[in-house]
């Protein structure tokens, strides 16, 4: 009888159910509200969907039979205590809703095989979630979750994670996107770094490290091969216990000058990688040699010198032609053959050295390093100066012994200021 009624009236009733909300709609919406109570006492499952409810209605709390219960797309802001008597559910749908919080009591529904959360204002998935070992299917897509928790690994019975449109910190977007699997084995991996002090997230499909792992000093080993990675940050150098590094086939082209801090570093491997910084040169000496060139460029930032002495350069590296306020350069021991023209932007060096190389001329442009003091090119190959070294008009010592020189410009005698010049061991028409 009560599906025919047409209208119902409750004025001056103090009643609790159906809520107020249901009250000032429809007789309609009484009397679906009702309809949808009765047939829940027969099917033990109850659908409230879509009812402008603000709050779920107290006598749920007593439907201890439910298996099923739906509240999705009301105004819900949080979801009563007394869910946790519902000891039979299998399901709970709370989507779309205004829900920030979840109460522990959710905890008790162990039964609990669906809990979809989709659309809400959740921020966290608390621990709650540890005792939820039947669930198979858990929905928490589009809300305001920046993070996810450990206690995911527990529900070992879950097939069917979905957790995207979330703004997530960690794990990276890329890794949910990926699915399940990624997200467990990322989440895995950081859950065991504190004993095994691994971190292996490789084929992760990763465009950067997520800078809050890099606090992790314990760590000795990480595994970043077959990624999108086109850098490392800067705070990887607080990994102060890191001995292996390994890097392949990512799109790094410069590895973060602040490795140049970590001594204990034993291999760095960066096989298929744009490498540029250290050069590929420095990269097969050895992970040493690549710590120091990356520490002796950091070390210049704040003293103005740098010292990269026997580390295989064939060329003066693209990193030191960009450090313009350089007062001293010591290439010494190297294989440099040509220096790279750019070098004349170096105007604020006063001390040039690249002894024992294999330096056959020097640019035209080389008397725009007017800045120099001393330049000390010994033992290489040069045959001859540019003219322009007579604009070095500051210059007080020059070291050309043992190289190739038959003849020296006459401009290097408008360089007033020199007072040394030495050239032992060159086939030289005429000496300084």
């Amino acid at each position: 009888m009560i599906y025919t009624l047409r209208e119902l009236t409750l004025t001056g009733n103090e009643l609790r159910t159906p809520p107020p909300e249901i009250l000032e709609q429809s007789t309609q919406a009484v009397t679906e509200y009702l309809k949808r109570m009765l047939d829940a006492r027969d099917t033990m499952r109850l659908d409230l969907r879509s009812l402008g409810l603000t709050r779920a209605p107290v006598e749920v709390a007593f439907m201890t039979g439910l298996t099923m219960l739906s509240l999705e797309n009301n105004q819900l802001s949080k979801v009563f205590v007394g869910v946790g008597q519902l000891s039979l559910l299998t399901e709970l749908r709370l989507d779309y809703n205004q829900l920030q919080t979840l109460p522990r009591t959710v905890g008790r529904l162990t039964n609990l095989t669906a809990l979809s959360l989709a659309h809400n204002k959740l921020k966290h998935l608390a621990e709650w979630l540890l005792p939820l070992h039947s669930l198979k299917a858990l929905n928490a897509a589009d809300n305001l979750l920046q993070e996810l928790p450990y206690s995911l690994l527990r529900l070992t019975a879950l097939t069917r994670l979905g957790v995207e449109l979330n703004p997530f910190e960690d794990p990276p977007r890329e890794v949910v996107v990926a699915g399940q699997a990624s997200i467990f084995r990322y989440l895995s991996t950081l859950h065991t770094a504190a004993t095994t002090h691994t971190i292996d997230f490789s084929r992760l499909g990763l465009r950067a490290f997520p800078v809050c792992h890099c606090a992790r000093s314990s760590l000795t080993r990480l595994t970043l091969d077959h990624n999108e990675l086109e850098s490392l940050p800067d705070e990887v150098s607080q990994m102060v216990r890191l001995e292996h590094l390994t890097l392949r086939s990512n799109r790094i082209a410069a590895l973060p000058l602040t490795l140049g801090l970590l001594k204990r570093l034993k291999t760095i491997d960066v096989a298929n990688n744009p490498i540029v910084t250290p050069p590929l040169e420095v990269c097969k000496i050895g992970a040493q040699a690549m710590v120091d060139f990356l520490g002796a460029v950091l070390h210049a930032e704040a003293t103005r010198t740098m010292l990269l002495r026997k580390m295989n350069l064939v060329s003066v590296p693209e990193v030191v032609l960009r450090q313009t306020a350089l007062t001293k350069l010591d290439l010494s021991g190297n294989e440099i053959a040509t220096f790279d023209p750019r070098i004349v932007g170096l105007t604020t060096l006063t001390e040039l050295i690249a002894d024992n190389n294999q330096l056959k001329a020097l640019p035209e442009e080389f008397g725009l390093l007017d800045g120099l003091v001393k330049v000390s090119l010994q033992n290489n190959k040069l045959k001859f100066l540019p003219p322009s070294v007579g604009n070095l008009q500051r210059l007080r010592l020059l070291c050309l012994e043992e190289n190739l020189l038959k003849d020296l410009p006459p401009e290097l005698g408008t360089a007033s200021m020199l007072e040394d010049c030495r050239v032992r061991d060159n086939p030289l028409k005429v000496r300084c």
